[in-house]
């Protein structure tokens, strides 16, 4: 009798080591250049490839022929899906690859309060005249850019199966205008489509 117990104790103890062990967390560092998904959904390698390739066709442009660097202000990126995507991050990772290829200069337009703030501060004499900016010399921006991303998804049609077939669409537009005509000078988009299977039961 003590020796079936001990066992049992010994069997019980083993066991939770055992789940112990299976359900802690286990972390991996991964190479952000490598495709990792887990649904369907927007995800990092996503934005890599809409930005990546957007700002590869913006280079090959007329307006990236331009004679003198043209400057440009972000706008922002509309998200019109149905999902919480960063689209800052997006327009961001865009004006990024555009700075690098030395054929753009970017409006900062997220610090144009704190630039004014410190513009005021230089004009009330705390500053030596020899270091202080001189009002009226910031640059305006020759274009806009702005744009779009919109999602579709769409529903296997109910019937008798093991799985749930879902299909995902997104579409990003992007667009330059002309500040001073206001016409549209360039446009293009790039789409995303994925099919993702749920099985009905799972964890």
């Amino acid at each position: 009798m003590a020796r079936g117990k001990i066992a049992g104790f010994w069997a019980l103890l083993f066991a939770l080591v055992f789940v112990a062990g299976a359900c802690r967390a286990k972390i991996k560092t991964l190479n952000p250049e490598e495709e990792v998904r887990y649904t369907a959904e927007y995800g990092y390698t996503d934005l890599k490839v809409l930005s990546t390739e957007l700002a590869g066709r913006i280079l090959k442009s007329k307006v990236a022929a331009e004679e003198k660097p043209p400057v440009m202000i972000i706008y922002g990126i509309e998200n019109r899906t149905d999902e919480h995507i960063d689209t800052k991050a997006l327009s961001y990772a865009i004006r990024n690859e555009l700075i690098k290829s030395g054929k753009f200069m970017f409006i900062n337009e997220a610090q144009r309060k704190k630039i004014e703030g410190e513009i005021d501060y230089q004009q009330q004499g705390y500053i030596s005249p020899e270091t202080r900016i001189k009002v009226g010399k910031q640059i305006g921006a020759k274009y806009i850019m702005s744009g779009q991303l919109v999602s579709i998804t769409q529903n296997e049609l109910k019937q008798v199966r093991i799985k749930k077939k879902e299909l995902r669409y997104y579409r990003l537009t992007l667009e330059i205008t002309d500040i001073n005509t206001n016409i549209i000078v360039w446009t293009d988009e790039q789409e995303i489509v994925r099919k993702q299977a749920k099985p009905f039961v799972g964890w």
